[in-house]
């Protein structure tokens, strides 16, 4: 493992892989687990793939061996943005604040490395056969899932040079300014409209009109057929993990909701029919109307059950959760999120109790 600390990724290391670099970002706090298997398991899988972590503390809760850890050097840009926002600063690590900043950790890093990068979301499943290649023609230099109307994801966010996550990291501060409740979704969405000759809107779902809801706009769909011609797949930016896998248990104080479509957004993912292929170990869909199978290159796995992140298990998890998706919706009890839940919900009140008392 090697650490790199702000601008010092030299050519050499740059060029030293095949592929371009699989970037996941954590800031705030420990490593958990289930990205630490999936940084693990992206190792074994893409062998040509430089796999970077950006974090902005010490790392030393975990070694692992062909990682390449960068230090991001957090700068003015953070304290602005922490000044703007007006969201609760003790919900998970202050977690709006550091959803937003990853983008400038991710400025930061195209500052040092100079080329194309792939970030993932720390619970995000790549395929076997995910397509780097492709993302390296399109023509636009940021490419993404538009969900919804007001949301899109950073799921699998391409970004091709320093002048559009330049041009991201601008944005992200003037809508900051607008609009103290603003997220990185909401950013995502807007900078999409503002900048639409500029974005790759990856295909979330099947390039049918059927598969939708009829709110999603007809420029959009084009987009989505558009980009499911280049890639021949799609990728999930949040309705296929949260409806087949679950929802985070988090949420919920340990329940994780099984087959509930994601309210707004633009797909109509109850009528979709995965397969697990066994050739690529992972998932498709199959078009009803046609013999046409479509693969699923990403999953958004927001459940984040290690399970899913295991390169021994993932396949499992994933065949079994396909065979049951016809199944009615469903609540499941995860009893070591409820009690680690439960911990945090209690240490929360005596600390506000304590306060009061001091008070």
């Amino acid at each position: 493992m090697q650490i790199l600390h702000g601008r010092k990724i030299s050519y050499r290391e740059k060029d030293s892989h095949g592929l371009m670099p699989i970037v996941f970002v954590h800031l705030n706090g420990k490593i958990p687990k289930y990205l630490k298997l999936n940084i693990l398991s992206s190792i074994k899988r893409f062998p040509n793939n430089q796999v970077v972590l950006i974090v902005n503390e010490k790392f030393n809760n975990y070694k692992i061996n062909g990682l390449t850890v960068y230090e991001y050097e957090e700068d003015a840009n953070w304290d602005i943005l922490e000044t703007l926002l007006s969201h609760p600063k003790d919900f998970r690590d202050n977690f709006w604040l550091i959803s937003l900043a990853r983008f400038f950790a991710l400025e930061q890093f195209m500052l040092a490395y100079n080329n194309e990068f792939m970030h993932v979301e720390s619970d995000v499943l790549l395929s076997n056969d995910f397509p780097f290649n492709s993302f390296s023609k399109l023509k636009e230099k940021i490419a993404y899932p538009v969900v919804s109307k007001e949301r899109g994801v950073a799921s699998t966010l391409y970004i091709k040079n320093l002048e559009i996550i330049r041009c991201l990291t601008n944005f992200t501060l003037k809508e900051a300014k607008l609009d103290s409740q603003t997220s990185d979704m909401i950013i995502l969405r807007k900078f999409y409209d503002q900048f639409k000759s500029q974005v790759a809107v990856l295909p979330f779902g099947p390039a049918f009109k059927e598969y939708y809801r009829e709110s999603i706009e007809l420029d959009l769909f084009y987009r989505i057929e558009t980009s499911a011609e280049h890639f021949k797949g799609i990728f999930d930016g949040n309705d296929i993990g949260v409806y087949f896998l679950g929802t985070n248990p988090v949420n919920l104080r340990g329940i994780t909701m099984l087959r509930k479509p994601i309210e707004f957004n633009f797909a109509k993912i109850e009528n979709w029919t995965p397969i697990f292929n066994t050739d690529r170990s992972f998932m498709d869909f199959k078009i009803q109307e046609t013999s046409k199978v479509i693969p699923v290159y990403s999953i958004h796995a927001t459940v984040k059950s290690n399970s899913l992140f295991s390169k021994n298990r993932q396949s499992r998890i994933l065949k079994q959760r396909i065979n049951h998706s016809m199944r009615e919706p469903r609540a499941i009890l995860l009893p070591v999120i409820f009690l680690i839940q439960l911990r945090i919900a209690l240490c929360r009140r005596i600390r506000n109790f304590l306060r009061k008392v001091h008070l």
